[in-house]
């Protein structure tokens, strides 16, 4: 692997690195497929993105070792489109621990990891459709009318880093937190009173309180966990999984009014409509 200048200064701040690539790269769950086995030109660059990603980015405070999970999210088998893997490892996240790496690493190296990254986390293809496509006919929401194709969009809206799906499933598309809405078995009025109220508890997203013996604090929703990790997703936007050693924190449950506003989303009226149509379409009747 050719060595510049500013890769010398990457591997001289291993520790720095370290520290501030904790919470990098978003996971958005999105369907996965077989991937075919690279060309040997990308594979060459595969192996030299993976000797980077093990100096900037392998330790637990980062993603662990593989991208397998530490502080940051894990990266194994999580579906992310290759623009936004270039977006993060260039720019950093703003409101996270991610830096930018543009002024690190080369532009070499940079498509190096770039291709890493995507190796071990497949680009995500688009969900095989079930038998029919959210309605185009309107459903009632108590006096009001929403169209669920139109909340369909919202929902995946991909230019949005707060869409639904960042956080929420739909028809097994979308984020890890909670239930599959197409299975929920909710109301279009209940839908909407939860997205309308500025923060709703639930049991399907048990909020905790997260002490480090380092003094670091998070309050997030409770996610996997084994006999050694737990897992916490941040709601920030954009959401970002945690995972941490039990016997390296505190866990407190919280109870009250939940953890997420949702008034903050920036939807208009009718678009809340429209979702809580999609959202219910299954359970709910269509009608001209």
């Amino acid at each position: 692997m050719r060595r510049g200048p500013k890769t010398m200064v990457a591997f001289a701040s291993v520790a720095a690195a370290a520290m501030v690539c904790a919470t990098a790269i978003v996971c958005v769950a999105l369907p996965q497929t077989t991937q075919p086995t690279p060309p040997p030109n990308l594979q060459a660059r595969v192996a030299e993105g993976q000797k980077v990603f093990q100096v900037t980015c392998s330790s637990q405070y980062c993603h662990g070792p593989g991208g397998a999970g530490g502080q940051g999210p894990r990266l194994i088998d999580h579906p992310m489109a290759p623009e936004y893997v270039r977006a993060t490892v260039r720019d950093g996240r703003p409101g996270t621990n991610m830096a930018p790496f543009k002024n690190v690493l080369d532009a070499g190296e940079i498509d190096a990891v770039i291709a890493y990254v995507l190796s071990i986390s497949p680009a995500a293809t688009p969900a095989t459709p079930k038998a029919s496509e959210p309605s185009s006919l309107p459903v009632s929401v108590g006096r009001e009318k929403g169209i669920p194709a139109a909340g369909a969009e919202v929902f995946f809206d991909a230019t949005r880093l707060s869409s639904c799906r960042a956080c929420h499933t739909y028809d097994k598309r979308g984020g890890p937190l909670g239930v599959d809405f197409a299975d929920a078995n909710m109301t279009p009025e209940a839908v909407l009173a939860g997205i309308t109220k500025p923060r709703v508890a639930s049991r399907d997203y048990p909020v905790v309180a997260v002490t480090t013996m380092s003094g670091e604090k998070l309050t997030g929703i409770r996610g996997g966990e084994t006999a050694d990790t737990l897992q916490v997703f941040d709601v920030a936007v954009p959401p970002v999984r945690r995972s941490f050693q039990k016997s390296q924190i505190t866990v407190v449950p919280v109870s009250g009014n939940g953890i997420f506003d949702h008034t903050k989303l920036g939807l208009t009226h009718q678009q809340l409509l429209d979702v809580a149509a999609l959202l219910s379409s299954g359970n709910a009747a269509s009608s001209p």
